[in-house]
């Protein structure tokens, strides 16, 4: 069972981007953000930039599809990447379907809410409430 994990992951890594290809600077990722994942689609961390952007621009479907992508393989990727990708790929998903599924947003913040006590996505989450407060 490990081997076969070991080997999934090693494998799963191999279609992240290149540590000499992957953006110098924040400003890098965002303006090649939408590049990126077209060419490395398993790679979560430019959805999560591209996620924000589309946040950022009121684009809450196209925001919800890029943080859904983003998590949809986190169980392969989880352990190789910071859980910062995670917890702010959950952030942007709550914000974005917030007007339409208080439920959802509620069960998809609250392991963030728990997590996050201060910094960019705590403002956010409570800028938003999306904690239920």
């Amino acid at each position: 069972m490990f081997i076969q994990q070991n080997y999934q992951t090693r494998a799963f890594t191999a279609q992240h981007i290149p540590a000499d290809r992957y953006p110098k600077s924040a400003a890098e990722m965002r303006a090649r953000a939408a590049q990126l994942v077209v060419q490395y689609p398993h790679d979560p961390r430019p959805r999560f930039t591209t996620a924000a952007q589309r946040l950022d621009a009121g684009d809450f479907a196209g925001a919800e599809r890029e943080a859904r992508a983003g998590l949809a393989e986190e169980d392969l990727w989880r352990s190789i990447l910071l859980p910062q990708i995670g917890n702010g790929l959950r952030v942007f998903l709550a914000a974005a379907i917030s007007k339409d599924r208080p439920e959802e947003v509620l069960a998809t913040a609250r392991p963030v809410c728990a997590a996050v006590h201060d910094g960019p996505m705590r403002k956010l989450l409570e800028d938003r409430k999306l904690c239920g407060t």
